[in-house]
């Protein structure tokens, strides 16, 4: 898990980058590295669960995020993850 610190400040230089870095995450999801992302309402942190084998693929994955000058991070290795996402589909009887 992948905890971003955004800047307080967000000018204009930092949005500039976002539509480069949201096709960069899409491109990470599409091929599996990226679990899920999730920016709180503030936009001051983001959490992005990521499948990567080792610490050092997952810093390789941030370090080329558009928005990389703009952030701070912290990884954490999480053990248990579960979620509806996860889950066989429900069964609808029509």
């Amino acid at each position: 898990m992948v905890q971003i610190y955004l800047p307080d400040f967000q000018g204009d230089d930092f949005f500039e980058l976002m539509p480069k870095h949201k096709e960069f995450i899409s491109i990470l999801i599409e091929k599996g590295h990226i679990i899920s992302y999730s920016v709180n309402a503030e936009r001051t942190k983001g959490w992005i669960e990521m499948n990567a084998r080792t610490r050092e693929e997952v810093k390789s994955f941030v370090s080329r995020f558009p928005i990389k000058k703009f952030i701070r991070y912290d990884i954490n290795e999480i053990m248990i993850s579960d979620g509806e996402a996860y889950r066989f589909p429900r069964l609808v009887l029509n």
